[in-house]
């Protein structure tokens, strides 16, 4: 069953194609399974990821809330059995991941006080 405080949406910019943002996605979470439709599974979570119908090249800077104008971001949810401290471990260790590789990232959830650097709205 779907838990919306469990729920977390990770904006991304810098990368140019929904499959990219997958290659590195898996990548970061190894070992993780691409499945059809751009979805991954990685142990704990599922993985959509999606091209963001609010993009903005100009609004994607702005200093406050410019993440929401990202070009993609994914739909993360858990699996219903992953902890919650697992759970949240794996979206840090992914966002860290993306971060060392050059990639905006910014986490939106009820837990991202949780998360480093806010989620990253502290870095971005």
């Amino acid at each position: 069953m779907y838990d919306e405080n469990r729920y977390c949406k990770v904006f991304i910019s810098g990368l140019e194609s929904r499959e990219e943002v997958g290659r590195r996605v898996v990548g970061c979470l190894e070992p993780a399974i691409p499945g059809p439709a751009n979805t991954i599974t990685s142990g704990i979570m599922r993985i959509s990821v999606r091209k963001n119908d609010d993009y903005d090249k100009q609004l994607q800077d702005r200093p406050s809330d410019g993440f929401l104008w990202y070009p993609f971001f994914l739909d993360v949810l858990p699996t219903n059995t992953a902890p919650q401290e697992e759970y949240v471990l794996q979206i840090a260790t992914l966002l860290r991941c993306l971060w060392d590789n050059g990639i905006k990232a910014v986490a939106a959830c009820d837990f991202e006080e949780d998360l480093p650097a806010g989620g990253g709205k502290i870095r971005y």
